[in-house]
């Protein structure tokens, strides 16, 4: 419930803002601040701080220049200070993450006579990541391991004009001259150079990197956690809750989110809680897989262990070709039933009506399912060996070695538990008394023909 005091401070902000501006009250913009800071302050919640009811989503919708910002500025940083939570603003637009970060908060901060501390939150993939600089800058290390044949940044040599630039950012990061952050940086940088030298989620490796106390990443997250705002845009909220949040922003249940430009939800939301998977894809990463494999037990002295993976996953690889290939001939035919496909990003789209799957694919799914499982159980093997490398707690692969292999072989768990996820959702049937899972194929060509796509 709103209490008296807090309705008097924030009627009180709101009129201090409008006669330092030189502007009348809108009845628009009061009902909205009112409808935002009871919604919030209404929210139930037990002796932990934890939401119990189900009245905590607040709805705005208003034109263009009708003062939403400020409306929900207003009404939720007051009640949410009250309250001991932070408040996650999420836009949807670069353009619109601007306006808020650079003009709208510093007006209010200087005309409401309320004051609060703000950060701008970004993803891994807008900072340098020190490990692949320093990788980078080594001689021999950027192109003679085995490693080198399957980073991302080796599809293409390094020129003499990155070759400068690296060595200008390793020099600009190591005197502090640069926070590592993409967009501080004195010229624009192109996707490419870029990708060598930043990191996602399942490539970093946290405290277990030799570079974490000096990272721009963990130093910049410092400063979020200690701000009462946090602006980031859709993407990286979505990809937080994905992993569970508290990853990269303030814990869900410590947190009141605001997302700006709230029609964009849904194609977010179905971006980050979506899994799918490529048949001819896959057959590819499953023969990809086993050299990166091998290369690992050509590069450590783990021959026991890691060839033992190998073995498994080279039996695991001949058990999935065999279903995937029957897969594809069940599913093409889809392609041509033209009442249900349409047209969506250059896709061919089928949706299975109610998301309910034929019985020949639930069985070809629950088939694919149990190697998919093994896979996962053997690169979680090689994940969690590497992983005592890089804390010193083996003798058959070095820290160095561990700490570049581990990126790339957390990016083949992550990819194996999304082709897992995939089969499992195929597989089980729906809830009677729930919302059914919504299932559809994407086809689209490849040079080998036509691939398809199942998601869920």
């Amino acid at each position: 419930m709103l209490s008296d005091e807090l309705k008097q401070q924030i009627q009180l902000a709101y009129r201090t803002f409008l006669d330092k501006k030189g502007l009348t009250p809108r009845y628009g913009q009061r009902l909205m601040i009112a409808e935002i800071a009871r919604g919030i302050a209404g929210v139930v919640q037990d002796n932990d701080g934890k939401r119990t009811g189900d009245q905590h989503v607040v709805v705005i919708e208003a034109g263009t220049g009708t003062g939403k910002t400020l409306a929900y500025l207003l009404g939720v940083m007051p009640v949410a200070k009250a309250m001991g939570k932070k408040v996650v603003l999420a836009t949807a637009t670069v353009a619109l993450q601007d306006q808020v970060v650079n003009k709208d908060i510093p007006e209010v901060l200087r005309n409401s006579g309320f004051s609060f501390s703000y950060a701008l939150a970004k993803g891994r993939g807008r900072y340098l990541c020190l490990s692949k600089l320093d990788r980078l800058m080594t001689p021999g290390q950027e192109a003679g391991t085995n490693l080198a044949l399957w980073e991302d940044f080796q599809q293409y040599a390094v020129d003499k004009h990155e070759a400068e630039l690296y060595r200008a950012m390793d020099q600009a990061v190591e005197s502090r001259a640069w926070d590592g952050d993409r967009d501080s940086w004195s010229d624009s940088v192109d996707d490419l150079t870029w990708r060598r030298v930043t990191n996602d989620h399942r490539g970093c490796t946290g405290r277990s990197c030799g570079f974490y106390e000096d990272c721009p990443f963990y130093l910049a997250r410092n400063d979020i956690y200690r701000a009462d705002l946090i602006v980031a845009n859709h993407d990286l909220v979505l990809a937080d809750l994905a992993m569970g949040g508290g990853v990269v922003l303030p814990a869900p249940e410590d947190t009141v989110y605001v997302f700006d430009e709230g029609h964009h939800l849904p194609d977010k939301a179905l971006n980050h809680f979506s899994c799918s998977s490529q048949v001819r894809s896959t057959l590819s990463w499953l023969q990809d897989l086993i050299k990166m494999l091998d290369s690992l037990v050509d590069s450590s002295d783990a021959q026991g262990m890691a060839a033992g993976v190998v073995g498994s996953v080279r039996d695991i690889n001949a058990a999935m070709a065999e279903g995937l290939t029957l897969l594809l001939s069940t599913l093409t035919p889809l392609a041509d039933a033209t009442d249900q496909v349409e047209s969506e990003q250059g896709k061919l789209v089928y949706r299975f009506e109610h998301g309910v799957v034929p019985e020949a694919l639930r069985d070809q799914s629950a088939q694919l399912l149990a190697p998919s499982r093994e896979l996962v159980k053997q690169l979680q093997l090689v994940v969690d060996w590497l992983q005592e490398g890089m804390e010193g707690k083996r003798s058959d692969i070095t820290r160095p070695d561990a700490e570049a292999w581990m990126p790339l072989m957390s990016t083949q768990l992550a990819r194996a538990e999304a082709l897992m996820t995939v089969w499992m959702r195929y597989e089980a049937a729906d809830d009677e008394l729930r919302a059914p899972v919504a299932r559809w194929l994407n086809f689209t060509q490849s040079p080998q023909g036509l691939d398809v796509e199942l998601s869920a």
